[in-house]
């Protein structure tokens, strides 16, 4: 995912911009630097299929290392589903990063 986007607050009814270290920015939130849910998907499955093949892991010893069924870390790597949060800190924690820091990337 190629995507380059700024980061952007809601405050009020506001949509608004925020520059690293410099002053909010009102500005219309563009679409086109949100990935959809298919991108995001996408990008995540092939996320958790690079961190396994890091580790020379199948899907059954991922399932198993963080108590889920086999067909649930199917749907991540398939990019049909999402882990729920619970999952995703467990998720994280087995591949020693933060939740941050195993979805990066979905907005960039």
């Amino acid at each position: 995912m190629d995507m380059k986007c700024n980061i952007y607050e809601i405050i009020g009814d506001e949509i608004v911009r925020i520059r690293e270290n410099g002053p909010k920015v009102n500005q219309t939130k563009p679409d086109e630097c949100m990935p959809n849910q298919e991108q995001a998907l996408d990008y995540f499955g092939r996320r958790i299929i690079k961190l396994m093949a890091e580790r020379d892991e199948s899907v059954h010893g991922l399932s198993a290392a963080i108590g889920v069924a086999d067909n649930v870390t199917l749907r991540w790597v398939s990019g049909k589903s999402f882990p729920n949060l619970n999952t995703a800190f467990v998720l994280a924690k087995h591949y020693d990063m933060t939740v941050d820091e195993l979805m990066k990337g979905m907005n960039e």
